[in-house]
């Protein structure tokens, strides 16, 4: 769940008579939706929900090479742990919820990636280092199904984003190529791409290229619908609904460099996952990060609340999509002031495949049961 493209930024600004005809952040009914706090875990960030729900992946944040735990859902038991020497930069379940990957950042002078593949039952790895040219090139892997990543690779280009090369279907370990789609080699605009966003049951890919929203499925690469986007626009940060029925995208006033921090979030709009037509537009502040229930009922928009003698409160705000209302906001964690409170005040959110639960994770990891 917390990976670079987690990393977002935030400040807001009220869209008027663009969004009349949507609809629009009501005010909030604390009583309308029962949240309880039913697990916590100290010093931990969630990297990765599996994707029947039964699962979740740990970083622990203590000590030189802390180690990953993934524990089950309900007892709560660590049924697999798991010690690299570096910090995982990419985690994510197989479809199957049986195995794990993890991409590594090089050791010290190393232009090359460590990439494992863990089986949660015996514990076994299987590992294959991945050269890595961050001059040249940048690449985002995902775990799909059969061992099998989604990867999506990256050119340089000298003062000005990263731009999307192509998007293939490479085999674990062996980088067999199964199926590859090569992107538009030249683009006049120069606004950064917005890498893959999987809906949890790994079937359903979204990105954002070319100056439009784009689904794929991920068993064939095929294109099932785009959704263009103003040219002086731009979607960031992106949601999948577990099983892509549902696709969310925050919609930013952005700099042509990307400099999340400059853009201005105007509002975030709802999408069919069969078509891509719009069926909420909400006048909310999506920049720090979004989630969609599996029933595309209720979104979760994360935000920097201010408390007490400087705190920064990291704070979830469940939403109802169809009208916008605000049900009931959590707060996550409260976190001091200091140097590193802009990092430490990072959080994240995710709701498991089955609804039940509604996962909050940053400096802790915290698990919410959710009801009427």
């Amino acid at each position: 769940m917390l990976t670079r493209r987690d990393l977002v930024w935030s400040s807001a600004l009220l869209l008027g008579p663009l969004l009349a005809r949507r609809s629009i952040a009501g005010p909030p009914s604390q009583d309308a939706l029962k949240v309880d706090l039913v697990q916590e875990f100290a010093d931990a960030q969630l990297l990765a929900v599996s994707p029947d729900g039964t699962k979740l992946c740990l970083r622990m944040w203590k000590g030189t090479t802390p180690p990953r735990r993934v524990v089950e859902v309900g007892t709560w038991r660590t049924v697999c742990t798991d010690r690299f020497p570096q910090t995982a930069l990419e985690a994510g379940f197989f479809a199957d919820g049986q195995a794990l990957f993890f991409g590594f950042a090089g050791g010290a002078g190393q232009l090359e990636h460590r990439q494992a593949v863990v089986d949660i039952r015996t514990g076994e790895r299987t590992e294959r280092m991945h050269p890595y040219d961050p001059f040249n090139y940048h690449e985002e892997m995902s775990p799909i199904d059969d061992r099998t990543l989604l990867v999506v690779h990256y050119a340089f280009r000298v003062r000005a984003p990263w731009r999307m090369e192509w998007l293939a279907r490479l085999e674990f370990p062996s980088y067999r190529d199964l199926m590859r789609v090569t992107l538009p080699a030249e683009r006049a605009d120069p606004k950064p791409d917005v890498g893959l966003m999987l809906s949890h049951d790994r079937r359903f890919a979204l990105y954002f290229f070319d100056d439009a929203l784009i689904c794929r499925r991920t068993e064939d690469l095929e294109v099932l619908w785009t959704h263009p986007i103003d040219a002086e626009l731009r979607p960031f940060p992106l949601a999948v609904s577990a099983h892509g029925d549902y696709m969310a995208a925050t919609v930013n006033k952005g700099t042509r460099e990307g400099r999340f921090e400059r853009d201005t979030p105007l509002y975030i709009s709802v999408y069919q996952g069969k078509d891509g037509a719009e069926v909420a537009r909400l006048l909310l502040n999506g920049k720090w990060g979004i989630a969609l229930s599996p029933d595309g009922k209720l979104i979760a928009v994360i935000a920097r609340e201010p408390g007490k003698k400087g705190e920064i409160l990291p704070t979830i705000h469940i939403h109802e999509v169809s009208s916008g209302r605000r049900l009931t906001s959590i707060i996550h964690d409260r976190i001091r002031k200091g140097r590193r409170q802009f990092l430490e005040a990072g959080c994240g959110a995710a709701f498991t495949s089955d609804g039940k639960y509604l996962i909050t994770s940053g400096m802790v990891t915290k698990v919410w049961t959710i009801g009427a």
